[in-house]
């Protein structure tokens, strides 16, 4: 059986003491099996944004404009910033999406404004 989640860019997110943490700003994905890796939210006060990459793992819950996450506001905080740079490959300009802890490539970004997820029976 399949799970089936949306992603709403914007999307409030919430720790999990239910203090809000941040908005959604994108989503990481797997080229090769096109399911979602990361998200990627936007965190921190109005002139000192910081864009936090979190495992999809880590999303427990999600309604139209709610994002819940396991783990704390201090784990959030925590997590690796987000980098996206570009990559040239085969001919073309890819855009990709990475940590900037992790120099290797990552995933392109889909820029759709909904996205559905589909996890395994053995994922949820």
């Amino acid at each position: 059986m399949e799970n089936k989640i949306q992603l709403q860019k914007h999307a409030h997110v919430l720790a999990s003491n239910a203090q809000e943490v941040g908005s959604l700003d994108r989503v990481v994905i797997n080229p090769a099996t096109k399911e979602i890796t990361h998200i990627v939210v936007r965190m921190g006060p109005l002139f000192n944004k910081e864009d936090k990459l979190v495992p999809i793992e880590l999303v427990t819950d999600t309604t139209e404009d709610l994002v819940l996450l396991d783990a704390d506001a201090a784990t959030m905080e925590s997590m690796p910033l987000f980098e996206e740079r570009q990559v040239v490959g085969e001919g073309r300009s890819v855009e990709i999406l990475g940590s900037s802890e992790n120099k290797e490539p990552a995933p392109f970004r889909e820029s759709l404004p909904v996205i559905p997820l589909v996890l395994g029976p053995d994922e949820t």
